[in-house]
């Protein structure tokens, strides 16, 4: 984790500090790396503005100018945005099969541009803003921190071995439903599928607390020091103080 903050605060130039933990560190790589795209989409930089808010700003003038490069039109604000990033993707898959472009042509070349732009849309469709935050481990900040890597340097540093879990949740039964189901169907199905992700979120949030650690590196020094404990308030209270 050290030396993939420490690649790209160099590759941003961002000067080192020993008076911040990982978790500040990260959030001014993050900065640095949606200014540097912001400048790239000719966007106002707003450093003091809200990530999430920046990440969809984003996220809209890169689907913009896909649909454009494409000639096609923007994907339909109604839907989500993995539904988004599926029909661009559709639509750069017909361009370069009816380009059938040379290697290295002005057509490739524009295509593999907006592919990459697509590519970034589907890598960051599900970011949060809180995802590492509001659970600092060395599992979020690596899932993080491999994201930009890939579109920094093209591809991540890191190397490490995958365990998987599975955790089975109670049975949902459905029959005494039935009669609901028949009178109004499409309220019915946005009713279970609201539980079933309720309950979804819940088993995740269950298996990370119960596999992962906060990392004590995430705290300022100052805030980890003569700590022996790892609660949820002291890390939840150094989150918000890092993010600031």
């Amino acid at each position: 984790m050290r030396a993939s903050l420490q690649r790209l605060e160099e590759r941003f130039v961002l000067p080192p500090t020993t008076e911040h933990g990982a978790l500040w560190r990260l959030h001014r790589i993050e900065d640095a790396f949606l200014a540097a795209r912001e400048a790239e989409l000719g966007l106002p930089v707003e450093p003091a503005g809200s990530f999430d808010a920046r990440w969809t700003r984003l996220r809209a003038a890169l689907e913009i100018r896909a649909a454009i490069a494409l000639g096609v039109p923007s994907p339909d604000a109604e839907l989500t945005v993995p539904q988004r990033a599926r029909e661009l993707l559709t639509a750069w898959n017909e361009a370069w099969d009816r380009a059938a472009p040379r290697k290295g042509g002005t057509v490739w070349t524009e295509l593999r541009r907006v592919h990459a732009d697509i590519a970034l849309l589907n890598r960051f469709m599900g970011f949060d803003e809180n995802y590492v935050a509001a659970w600092p481990s060395v599992e979020r900040f690596g899932d993080y921190l491999r994201r930009i890597e890939v579109q920094v340097f093209g591809r991540h540093h890191f190397r490490y071995r995958r365990i998987g879990r599975v955790r089975v949740g109670a049975p949902l039964d459905v029959a005494p439903l039935l009669a609901d189901y028949r009178r109004d169907k499409r309220a019915m199905v946005a009713t279970v599928t609201a539980d079933l992700k309720s309950r979804i979120a819940g088993l995740l949030d269950a298996l990370t607390r119960e596999l992962t650690v906060p990392w004590p590196a995430a705290l300022d020094p100052v805030d980890r020091a003569g700590r022996s404990d790892d609660s949820d308030a002291a890390y939840t209270a150094a989150a918000q103080g890092g993010s600031a």
